[in-house]
């Protein structure tokens, strides 16, 4: 073997340990990637879940019902439980 074969082999022993390092590099980066998207998929459904609770009771407060020949709020018979509605 003459040092113009050593010397050629050895270039390309270093480009394939190049290509390996920068084949799991890859990996990494394709895991880090997939778990930032996960977290943002789950912050913008636990966004919108909290704007629907936010809007229903928005409505509940607005809403009002006649019960017993006053007038309460949805909401507060929620709260202060079923005893308040005599039939």
């Amino acid at each position: 073997m003459t040092s113009d074969d050593y010397c050629g082999m050895v270039g390309t022993l270093w480009q394939v340990a190049r290509m390996v390092t920068k084949h799991f590099q890859d990996l990494h980066q394709r895991e880090l990637r997939a778990e930032r998207e996960d977290v943002q998929k789950m912050k913008r459904i636990a966004s919108s879940v909290a704007k629907m609770v936010r809007e229903f009771w928005s409505n509940i407060e607005k809403v009002r019902i006649h019960v017993a020949g006053r007038w309460y709020c949805v909401y507060c018979i929620l709260m202060m439980g079923a005893d308040v509605i005599h039939y």
